[in-house]
Formats: structure tokens, sequence, C-alpha cells
């Protein structure tokens, strides 16, 4: 059994997984592509969104619509939710390829949204608790592919009312309506986590269609583990002990609790279960409950076995992995940053020291727990291998969120194609362009496209060709071109061969621009496995905030490999 128990997690391809990083305003995801164990080679970890301007998002879901998947985020900078799908097939969501959704901050008024869940009826629930505060669900009634007509979004939890009554069993209850800060979908409707007075998780669905959640069975308590609100029942098995004690003892009196704030949902042999993880940091002051057990790294399975609609009753919930500084683990999770489900696989994102790292877990052994040997995968990606390499520019991550998918879900990044070396900008804007890889360049047929983004709109763009390196005579490469007057840029390539084109977008803006070159490779043998190297250089005609040199941007050198 232990031997299957290796097996599950050594031959099994993981889910790819999507860490949404606010340092680096992008969604990176990563993938499983060369058969070995984690996510370590370059071409394995990518930006599969990022923003052009300082954005910082929040929190990402999926959800298959017609065929294709979907992708949706917030972001709170400037309260906005997105929507976009992978168009062209490249595995990396461009600019014409998203759209806000909805502007929130315009539309409803600011309020930093902090969760999203894509449910299963068409429509996107999304959370703040700050401002325009409360569960607000939206939808595409219109059909014209966002949710910001008038009618298309409806407050279900008004935070500006301040309290909100949910079902229990022991009657209804009054609860905090400005601290819901995490959701995940549950069918129709969604399960959230509320702080404040409350530290527990509520299920809520609009059954009726009539856009509000105050009908018989539409707002419910769902798991109270904390025991934080003395109005609202606590679990059977966190009452007897059972389980581990979320209350934490205050320095100077009152306390405080560990929050089962991450948490996602799973079919499992036909039956919803749930995946709850707490998000204490071992030293911090929610470290360590009454009895000194330590707090991070719990992540709990619960399973509504009576039917009633909540996971309250005895055995429910019991204790799946324990990460802590108590627990069995060699290498503790210091804190738990996010949590998602695929399939039978439990993914989370951990802070481990200063590196933030992603986990696997299976149940190999079907015993309800992912202890045994095999069954735990502790790293299997670690920001600590990356420091500041691509897509990390920014530094490590700030991970808000993780949300898993199975690993043909998404288009797979090309292996033979890679970026490196900085780019610049000699411009007014100050904005650096990039350098991108669409497709396969396969001989005898014209599947490869370099593209252009992020440049200044509408301006002469040009790509620079070269199927060697060495120099570019009387220089050797790369060519520090500081010394004619281009401080910070390099020249990585020679121009060999040069493709003018232009750049798309408003003219004038700085980063909106977009450009692409598509290759038609010949079939010719002389052409397997030869290596091209790219570069964009772009220009602008309105001249230079630098005396005596013409306006340009510098990407990044591109590197890509003819297969046979």
């Amino acid at each position: 059994m232990y031997a299957f128990c290796v097996l599950s997690l050594a031959l099994q391809a993981p889910c790819d997984a999507f860490l949404v990083d606010s340092v680096g305003d992008q969604i990176v995801r990563l993938a499983e592509l060369d058969g070995l164990p984690g996510s370590t080679s370059v071409h394995e970890v990518t930006a599969l969104w990022r923003s052009a301007t300082p954005l910082t998002p929040r929190a990402l879901d999926f959800r298959r619509e017609g065929g294709e998947v979907a992708a949706y985020w917030v972001e709170s900078t400037r309260d906005r939710l997105f929507r976009a799908v992978d168009q062209n097939g490249n595995g990396v969501l461009e600019p014409f390829e998203t759209a806000v959704y909805r502007e929130s901050g315009k539309l409803d008024g600011a309020s930093q949204p902090v969760s999203l869940a894509a449910t299963d009826d068409g429509a996107v629930w999304w959370c703040s608790d700050q401002g325009f505060a409360g569960l607000f669900r939206c939808a595409d009634t219109d059909g014209d592919g966002l949710a910001a007509s008038p009618g298309e979004l409806r407050v279900l939890v008004d935070g500006a009312a301040g309290t909100h009554v949910v079902e229990t069993d022991a009657g209804p209850v009054s609860i905090d309506a400005d601290h819901l800060v995490r959701l995940a979908s549950d069918g129709d409707g969604v399960v959230a986590y509320g702080t404040g007075a409350d530290e527990a998780l509520f299920r809520f669905e609009d059954r009726n269609g009539d856009g509000d959640v105050v009908d018989p069975g539409e707002s419910r308590l769902f798991l109270n583990a904390s025991g934080k609100n003395p109005a609202l029942p606590r679990n059977a098995d966190w009452v007897d002990g059972d389980l581990p004690s979320l209350v934490v003892p205050g320095s100077f009196g009152g306390s405080f609790h560990g929050r089962l704030t991450h948490l996602a949902s799973a079919t499992e042999s036909g039956t919803t279960v749930w995946y709850f993880a707490c998000d204490s940091h071992a030293f911090s002051i929610y470290g360590q409950n009454a009895s000194k057990r330590y707090l991070n790294g719990l992540v709990f399975r619960g399973e509504d076995q009576n039917g009633d609609g909540d996971l309250q009753d005895h055995d429910e919930v019991r204790l799946f992995y324990d990460g802590s500084y108590s627990g069995p683990t060699p290498e503790p999770l210091d804190q738990i940053l996010g949590l998602d489900v695929c399939g039978e696989e439990v993914q989370l994102a951990y802070l481990y020291g200063f590196s933030k790292r992603v986990a696997r877990l299976v149940d190999g052994n079907g015993d309800g727990r992912a202890h045994d040997p095999g069954e735990a995968e502790l790293e299997r990606f670690g920001s600590g291998v990356w420091g500041a390499a691509a897509p990390f520019t920014g530094g490590s991550p700030l991970v808000r969120d993780l949300v898993v998918l199975e690993p043909d879900a998404w288009a797979e990044p090309n292996a033979l194609f890679e970026v490196s070396g900085d780019g610049c900008s000699r411009m007014i804007s100050g904005v650096v362009p990039t350098l991108h890889g669409v497709g396969r360049a396969r001989m005898g047929s014209a599947g490869f496209t370099c593209e252009l983004r992020g440049a200044l709109a509408g301006t002469p763009a040009f790509l620079f060709v070269a199927d060697d390196l060495p120099a570019w005579y009387p220089w050797m490469l790369p060519l520090d071109l500081s010394v004619f007057g281009y401080y910070g840029c390099t020249l990585h390539v020679r121009p060999l061969e040069i493709r003018r084109v232009r750049t798309s977008g408003p003219p004038g803006h700085p980063s909106a621009g977009y450009a692409s070159v598509t290759f038609d490779v010949p079939d010719d043998p002389a052409f397997a496995n030869q290596t091209f190297w790219l570069q964009w250089v772009v220009t602008d005609p309105l001249g230079s905030p630098y005396l005596g040199t013409p306006s340009v941007a510098l990407t990044g050198r591109g590197q890509i490999v003819v297969e046979p």
C-alpha cells in the first residue's frame, strides 16, 4: 500500500498551479512539463498574465464555459473584476484577450475586493470588508460578455447594514455583514469565511432567483470551529476537544482565533468534500493555542455525512494534514497562504522561512489523511530557487491566492522558447516593452510568432533576427550601449535580418502598443534544431528626453529552437 502511495505522487502528473502575485502584479503558472518532480525548469514557471501598470491582483478563479476555460480575478487598486480567455491558445492571457468584467470602483463605490468565486450558474460572486463591503453577485444577463449593465449586480449581504441573519440548528443568528473575506464556489452558491465577531464559515445561495439570500435555506451557518460568536453553535468535534482548539489566549486577557480562511471543495466518489486550512503563522500571536499547540500548517477535510447542509456534526470534519511544529512533518509549513483542490490532490501555497513554496497532498491509501510515505510533496515549487529570475522580476512573490487546474486545461507553454537579459527604455514614459513567443517553430510550418507587448503605441518597431550571437563587427555581443548614450540598454542580437512593423493601439499610449512577426520555417533539414535569436527595438519619432540620443526602447533577448 505504501508503494502505491509513493507512485501516486511520483508518477502522477500534478495539476497546474496558479499563484496570484501582488508584488509582480501577475498570475504565475506552475506546470510540470519535463516529467521530473517539481516545477524546476524555467519553462515550467511562466506568467499567465501580467499587468503593464501597477495593480494589486488579490484572488482568482477559473470556470469552463462552452468548451473553453475562462479566468476571473479581482484587483484591489482600482476595484475591478477581470475576465479573460486564451483565444489564440498560446498559454498566455494577452491584453486583447482580457476585459474588465465589472469596474466596481466606478459603478458601485470603493471597496477593495478581496475574494471571488465563479459559480456553476454563470455568475461571479465577490466580497469585500472595506468601503462598499459585503457579498455581491454579478452576471452577464444581456450577453455582452461583461457584467457592467444596470441590474447585473446584486448586493446579497449589505455591509452597510452591519449585520445579516443566517440559519443555524439553534435558530436564526445575526452575523457581521461587513467582514466576509474569502469565498469558494459550491454549485450555484458560495461558502464564505467571516472574520470580525464570527470567525466562522457560512453558505449563501439565491435559490429562488429573486436577487437576495434572505429566504429559507439561502443563508446558513456552514462550519463554526472557533466558537468566537457565542450565539453560533460550534462544531461538535471542536466542542469535545477531538480537533485542535483554534482559540489563542491574548497577552493581556481576551483571546484571538486561528482562522480557516483557505477553503476549496472537490468531488470524490460522487460526494462533495471540503478542505480548509488555518492561516496562522507559527511565530505570530496566532501561532499557538492555550495548550501550546502550534496552529500553523493545519489542513482539515469535511464531508456533510447527514445531508443537513453543514459540517457541524460529529465526525464530519477531521484533520487531513498536520504541517505544524507540533505535528509529525520534518518540514513544518510556517504559514499557509492558499489552498485548492484538483481531482484527488490538494495543493498548498505556503511560507517556509523566507521562501514561498507549493506542496501537493494526496490521500493515497484512503485513510482520510495525507501523512503516509509518498503522500506529501512538500516542495513542488520553491521561490528560493528562482530569486529575481523571470517571471519574478519584482522579487519574491507576495502570494494572495492559489488556484489549481488539471494539466490539459490550459495550453502548454513553448518549452523551446525562452527569454533572457534585460530590456530598457530611453523614452519619456520609461516603459520597458517585453518580448514573447507564441506557438512552435517547426520545419515546413508558420506556427511560431514573436510578439512585442507593452510598447509605445502607433510607432515603428524593428525585430532583429540572427542565427548566431558572437559579434556584430567590430563589437562583441552582448554590447553595452552606454558608450553610445543609451545608458542601461544592451544589444543582445546582431541585426542579421530586420523585420519592420508598426505597433498597434491608441497612438502615443506609452504601454498599449503591440506588434508581431510570424515566421514561415522552410521544410529544409538544415533548419532542424537550429537556434535563432530575437530582440525588439522600438522607436519614438517624437524625440527623446535625453539630449543627443534618439528615443528608443529595447526588449530582452528571445531564443527559439526549430523543431524537425
